[in-house]
């Protein structure tokens, strides 16, 4: 698999502007193909919203995948805090659900998650968290 594009949002709220997102992602997948791609296309959707789906539209997209942040780490006071495994498995069943109810090449496909959770960060809600990420890179060299 190749991915084209990563996280594009359409806005249909800025629709002055003179920018056709399905004809962008269609100029992508083309130069794709062009350059001797043959493997399956996808664009990760940043959030569950249903872009680019394929056989819905002409972008080019052969799988759809998508971004799902289930459950935020805790805020800095609650750092040793769990998640709550029962809000995960909630998370995760209403995920098939809404990807399911897109329909096109959705409706049967496998569910494709490019970025789940969110452990690549930590909320810091004071001036610290500069100084809180470099100790941890240094102690872990």
């Amino acid at each position: 698999m190749t991915q084209i594009e990563n996280e594009l949002l359409p806005m249909p709220f800025i629709s002055i502007l003179p920018f056709n997102y399905d004809r962008y992602m269609r100029e992508l997948s083309l130069m794709a193909r062009r350059a001797g791609c043959t493997v399956p296309l996808f664009h990760n959707d940043p959030m569950l919203l249903g872009n680019f789906i394929p056989g819905k539209g002409s972008h080019g997209m052969d799988i759809y995948s998508f971004d799902r942040y289930i459950v935020f780490p805790p805020v800095r006071e609650q750092a040793n805090a769990k998640w709550k495994d029962e809000v995960f498995t909630k998370g995760i069943d209403h995920t098939e659900v809404t990807a399911r109810s897109f329909g096109g090449g959705q409706a049967t496909a496998p569910i494709f998650v490019a970025e789940l959770q969110g452990g690549w960060f930590h909320q810091v809600k004071d001036g610290g968290g500069a100084k809180m990420l470099h100790n941890i890179i240094i102690t872990s060299m």
